[in-house]
């Protein structure tokens, strides 16, 4: 490093248990509640959950995940793994049912990404900044929805996100004594990458944190690389000798042991197609505006990243503003951001969950514009920081009013009808929530902007905790599916089965049993009038949108109606309606359901 450099970071390394402490209550008090009336839900969750649940029970290998009754490799084992484990260690617990405790491993792997993140805001610039980035981060919607979905997603964030605090552990202990190898740091940078890897696959790491990482240590390379010997010293001191095969050790583990017991055309086909064929968007089925560039992203970004997508404004015009001599951590949190939404906006997939390893990062930015714009003297963008505040709080003060007088007389219409003690917790969390606006905007007025600004958080919190509460569980009362599989089950007997739409992967989660001749059918008369006998399940909203399918659905012999979203039809194959009917364009289309 020369003379003059600034070091990577001003801030002390020394971590605050409080911040520490406070983050961990936030975020498991209000992401982890009610965990436990959260459903096994389409299109994926199934396709992890049956898998993980013959693990644990002993009726599969733990080698290759078996889905009704056939292979699924087209994911990396992690995800099948840690909800075994999970489902398995909630049984010896006594857990009657096993999807409660595989839903804790998406929520330990958010909470991960939110310590981390705030390690990451912490060493990068300052304490203040890590504690923003992790408020900000869990009460992020669409970051909090996820973190509650078994899916591989959260995994693959959590890891990414702890390898990204862990490199820049790193590089800050090698610019300090470049002659010392900061062991403890670099051990959880490759084992954070391997097990990311683990989780998703190889691209996606090199995307979101290989790729990045290296251009940034390009850029500033001067800064770290000693004047002779640099070869070796980037071999040695950065334990690329023993960390790179550790990280692939990690990562293709479990490729390898495909590999060796006679799979080798299903791993050829996972790195052809779910890696290289994904990014070329030849897997999905890209409707509309998906395969163009960035396109898909500029429209679903501001919308899941709620509330903060508002201050997207204000912080590229404020970092556009101090781009003139960019400091060390500013460069690294660009390489981060803008080189993966970049290559990703270029890929033919696109899909809103791709991009969740970015929402820390975003997080991280938005906090570090908070609390420059606060603590420095830039009255423009700090009037506009201000009054963002106050609407936010007052949006939200008003939204919980209207939701405590809405609730208990039903009149918002699809707001599902809450029980008495959902009623007094949403009014509870509304008095909170007009007192936090109240105090809020007091401070932020008399200008203690930063009290003012974590009360803004706090009632941003308490938002997620209510829907957690109150409404989630109540919708889930509404939709409630077990009740309807059951019968499923019991009238279908050992008849085949057909499903219509895109529900089939749920219900073999709840038939709790393969169902070797399950079909998901492009048309009705592929599955149905060729299958004498079979149990067809249509979906009640394909059925309104389909004319002719419900005319001829109407001429069967029905049972009655199963709930809101679907129809329990039996076959009568002695008088089938006339297949002329589902006919060209008429019939109904599988839906896409590819994960």
């Amino acid at each position: 490093m020369t003379a003059s450099a600034a070091p990577i970071s001003g801030a002390s390394p020394s971590s605050s248990w409080s911040a520490i402490l406070v983050l961990s209550a936030a975020y498991l008090l209000s992401t982890g509640w009610n965990l436990w009336v959260q459903q096994i839900e389409n299109p994926d969750e199934p396709r992890y959950t049956a898998p993980a649940r013959l693990m644990a029970r002993g009726e599969s290998g733990w080698l290759v995940p078996m889905f009704n009754g056939a292979k699924r490799t087209v994911k990396p084992i992690l995800i099948y793994w840690s909800l075994a484990a999970a489902g398995k260690a909630g049984e010896a617990l006594g857990c009657s049912k096993m999807d409660t405790p595989m839903r804790v491993v998406p929520l330990l792997a958010g909470w991960l990404a939110v310590l981390a993140i705030y390690g990451l805001g912490m060493r990068l610039f300052n304490a203040r900044v890590g504690l923003l980035s992790g408020l900000i981060l869990l009460t992020t919607f669409y970051f909090h929805d996820e973190a509650r979905e078994i899916l591989t997603d959260p995994l693959l964030t959590g890891f990414l996100t702890a390898a990204w605090c862990c490199f820049v552990i790193g590089i800050q202990r090698l610019e300090r004594d470049k002659t010392r190898t900061p062991f403890a740091a670099l051990l959880g940078f490759y084992a954070s990458l391997g097990l990311a890897c683990l989780s998703k696959g190889p691209a996606l790491v090199a995307v979101f944190a290989v790729l990045p990482m290296t251009v940034y240590l390009v850029w500033e390379r001067r800064r770290y690389l000693p004047e002779s010997g640099r070869v070796v010293w980037l071999v040695h001191r950065t334990g690329l000798w023993w960390g790179l095969p550790l990280a692939l050790a990690l990562g293709f583990c479990w490729h390898a042991m495909l590999w060796t017991s006679g799979y080798e055309d299903d791993v050829k086909r996972f790195f052809l197609e779910q890696n290289l064929q994904r990014a070329a968007g030849q897997l999905d089925k890209n409707k509309d505006l998906r395969i163009y560039p960035w396109i898909w992203y500029l429209r679903d970004l501001p919308a899941h990243f709620v509330p903060w997508a508002l201050f997207f404004p204000v912080a590229i015009a404020w970092s556009w503003k101090n781009r003139a001599g960019m400091s060390a951590p500013a460069k690294l949190l660009l390489c981060a951001l803008a080189i993966p939404f970049f290559i990703m906006g270029l890929a033919g997939a696109k899909r809103s969950l791709y991009l969740l390893p970015l929402y820390p990062l975003f997080a991280l930015w938005i906090a570090l514009v908070w609390e420059r714009v606060l603590s420095e003297s830039l009255s423009g963008f700090r009037a506009v920081w201000k009054g963002l505040l106050i609407a936010i709080a007052v949006v939200a003060a008003l939204a919980a009013v209207a939701l405590t007088v809405a609730g208990p007389l039903h009149w918002i219409r699809r707001l599902p009808p809450l029980s008495a003690g959902e009623t007094v917790i949403v009014a509870v969390l509304a008095a909170v929530m007009v007192a936090g606006a109240v105090l809020a905007i007091r401070d932020l007025r008399r200008g203690e902007d930063l009290r003012g600004s974590l009360q803004v958080l706090a009632m941003l919190a308490v938002v997620w905790l209510g829907y957690e509460a109150a409404i989630r569980q109540a919708e889930y009362r509404e939709d409630d599916r077990f009740a309807f599989y059951a019968e499923v089950q019991h009238v279908a007997g050992n008849r085949p089965l057909a499903w219509l739409g895109g529900r089939s992967s749920e219900a073999v989660w709840y038939l709790d049993r393969n169902v070797p001749n399950l079909r998901q059918t492009a048309r009705l008369k592929d599955g149905f009038f060729e299958i004498p006998g079979c149990v067809l399940i249509i979906r009640e909203p394909e059925l309104e949108a389909a004319p002719l399918l419900k005319k001829a659905v109407l001429e069967l012999k029905r049972l009655e109606l199963k709930g809101d979203y679907f129809r329990l039809v039996q076959a009568d194959p002695e008088h089938p309606p006339d297949p002329q009917l589902f006919s060209g364009a008429s019939g109904a289309e599988e839906e896409d359901t590819t994960d």
